[in-house]
């Protein structure tokens, strides 16, 4: 006599593969969440900062690595070199909090030291897009910080 199958014996392997594969697909989207301690008032973060200042996004390549090199046109500096063009290394790792820049915009970066002392910045710091930046341009302008323009030659 011929055994019996019944729809759960058909079905319970299905329902743990399908159950495999939602633990897998919800354990690397965790694993890719990009997590961040909130950024601290824009002076003390300016303290933390190697380098803050204004700059137009003019360039971006890619660069080694899950990493993005982005040349900025400067137009004001708070802190740091003073420069006509400043290049930032950004990871492209949503993992990592990589900023994302867009060429042609504008924005007020607080950029850290990087692997090999290059300039860095994430979604963690309080960079921002410039026309989102007044609170912050404003604290600086309150604790005495002043804005240095590019030298022109």
């Amino acid at each position: 006599m011929a055994a019996m199958i019944s729809l759960q014996d058909i079905w319970r392997p299905r329902y743990t593969v399908l159950a495999a594969g939602i633990l897998i697909f919800v354990a690397s989207y965790a694993a890719a969440d990009c997590r961040c301690v909130p950024p601290g008032t824009p002076k003390y973060e300016l303290d933390q900062a190697k380098a803050v200042f204004s700059g137009k996004v003019v360039s971006m390549k890619k660069a080694p690595g899950m990493t993005q090199r982005v040349t900025l046109k400067m137009l004001k500096s708070w802190k740091g070199p003073r420069k006509r063009q400043m290049v930032i290394t950004v990871s492209i790792d949503p993992a990592e909090c990589g900023f994302e820049f867009k060429q042609g915009h504008k924005y007020l970066v607080y950029a850290l030291s990087g692997e090999a002392g290059r300039l860095t910045t994430t979604l963690c710091s309080r960079t921002t897009p410039l026309e989102l930046a007044d609170r912050d341009l404003q604290e600086l302008f309150n604790n005495g910080v002043t804005a240095r323009h590019p030298p022109k030659n």
